[in-house]
C-alpha cells in the first residue's frame, strides 16, 4: 500500500474512532469533522492528482449531469417522508391520548 493510500486509511480509522467516542462517554465526536478536513488538505497537499473534486469552476458542468440531481434531491425527499411519518404518528398518538383521558 502506498503512502497516500495508507494516509487515507489512517484518517478514516481516526475519524471512526473519534465519531464513536460518545459510546464510551467521551464527548469529542465533533472533532471527527475537523480531522476529516485536516486529512483532506494533507492528502491534497501530498497527493499527485490534478484534481480533488473541489474545483469551483467545474460545478456548472457537474450540475448539468442528470445523475447528480438524484443525489441532491434524495436527502430532501427522505426528510419530507420522515416529517410526514412523524406528523402522522404524532397525530395518532395525540388522538389516542385524548380519547383515553376523556373517558
Amino acid at each position: 500500500m502506498n503512502s497516500n493510500r495508507s494516509m487515507v486509511v489512517v484518517g478514516l480509522i481516526l475519524m471512526t474512532i473519534v465519531s464513536f467516542s460518545n459510546l464510551v462517554g467521551v464527548n469529542i465526536a465533533g472533532l471527527s469533522v475537523i480531522l476529516g478536513i485536516t486529512f483532506f488538505f494533507i492528502h491534497r497537499r501530498f497527493g499527485k492528482r490534478d484534481t480533488d473534486g473541489l474545483d469551483i469552476k467545474a460545478i456548472r458542468t457537474y450540475l448539468k449531469q442528470k445523475a447528480i440531481w438524484f443525489w441532491i434531491a434524495l436527502p430532501l425527499v427522505m426528510n419530507i417522508i420522515c416529517f410526514a411519518l412523524a406528523a402522522l404518528s404524532y397525530q395518532n398518538s395525540l388522538t389516542i391520548f385524548i380519547i383515553e383521558h376523556s373517558l
